[in-house]
């Protein structure tokens, strides 16, 4: 027994003691990259997906991917992503479909991997995204992207309104909105959105009024739609009955039917007129201000519940450049990351990001 003890611990020890293929240390041998262990974070291999065939018909593939490389040089030599602790980072990359008006959009992201995605040599597993703790991404042409975690206020086919971001803080010659978590970059410096004017404000509230109106109109609409639909379906079945005492019973439970339903219908008609009521006055009123308002006070910037309306910038659209629009957002699956990322994202070379825009 005793000698069994002394060969378990004997090899126990030569184990421990035994020399790591070509001098790697305790931390790369446990997929610890050089640097690491000092508190700085090493990057992995870049990974770009692909573009679709259809992208790469018409896309300028070559130059974005070189405006791709541009942005991974400048996310790879901010410090404040390097110092992220317990984290390997990592480029991916992809070059999308047009959006019209802009370009084609790209995404350039560099993400946070935690230790169980991390293999030897400042390598990651297969499939690392599953774990991905948050990332700093860089976006082209993605007008969507300035406000995507931004409640809409106002929403409809000719207006979308947004809360105007609150809060901004300077960054070098850039601004770094908190409320959007980005730095928002566009030609000239101009404005990436704009207020909203009491006149589109006024005309917003008379199409929301006019389609619940509608709605209420469809109510009986859909009722006599469906009575007609019925009609026809018994007058078919009547027609093709086999027998005449057949054909009897199916008229008799057609007009029982339809004297219920028309029976209903002034119910109906109540109904609607109670849904009607508080729309009418609604669309009354938006067109009396609208109507009282002058050309100035209508032009002026609106406040929908006491909140400042904004909506994207439509100067933004149609310059005819290959990067229209670049925005820069923080975004953590973690939420610890998430004040280290927003660091990352103030801490950027923002003037070779513009650079790009052209």
């Amino acid at each position: 027994m005793r000698r069994t003890r002394t060969v378990i611990v004997t090899a126990l020890v030569l184990l421990v003691l035994a020399p790591r293929a070509s001098g790697e240390t305790a931390g790369e041998a446990a997929g610890e990259a050089p640097g690491e262990a000092a508190g700085e974070a090493c990057w992995a291999p870049d990974r770009a997906q692909a573009p679709d065939a259809a992208v790469a018909r018409v896309a300028p593939v070559a130059a974005l991917e070189k405006d791709v490389a541009a942005v991974a040089a400048v996310l790879k030599q901010s410090a404040a992503l390097r110092r992220i602790p317990q984290a390997r980072l990592g480029i991916t990359s992809y070059i999308g479909h047009a959006n019209p008006g802009y370009g084609h959009a790209v995404r350039v992201s560099a993400g946070l991997y935690p230790p169980n995605t991390w293999r030897a040599g400042c390598t990651l597993m297969k499939g690392p995204e599953f774990f991905n703790e948050g990332h700093v991404h860089v976006t082209f042409n993605e007008p969507r992207e300035i406000f995507e975690h931004v409640r809409r206020v106002l929403d409809d086919d000719e207006l979308t309104a947004y809360a105007e971001p609150s809060g901004p803080v300077t960054v070098g010659e850039e601004t770094y909105h908190p409320g959007l978590r980005a730095v928002v970059l566009t030609p000239g410096r101009i404005p990436a959105w704009i207020p909203v004017t009491a006149d589109e404000l006024l005309r917003w509230r008379e199409r929301a009024a006019q389609r619940r109106l509608d709605e209420a109109t469809a109510l009986l609409r859909e009722h006599d739609r469906s009575l007609e639909a019925y009609r026809r379906d018994m007058r078919a079945q009547i027609d093709q009955a086999p027998d005449a005492a057949e054909k009897a019973r199916l008229r008799r439970a057609l007009d029982e039917n339809v004297a219920l339903l028309e029976k209903a219908r002034p119910d109906l008609e109540r109904q609607a007129a109670q849904l009607r009521r508080d729309p009418e006055a609604a669309l009354a009123a938006a067109r009396a201000e609208r109507a009282r308002l002058s050309a100035a006070q209508l032009a002026a910037p609106a406040r929908h519940e006491g909140t400042a309306l904004v909506k994207l910038n439509p100067a933004l659209a149609n310059r005819g450049g290959r990067v229209n629009l670049v925005v820069v957002r923080a975004f953590a699956n973690d939420p610890a990351r998430q004040e280290p990322l927003e660091a990352a994202v103030r801490d950027l070379d923002h003037a070779r990001l513009r650079a790009l825009l052209r």
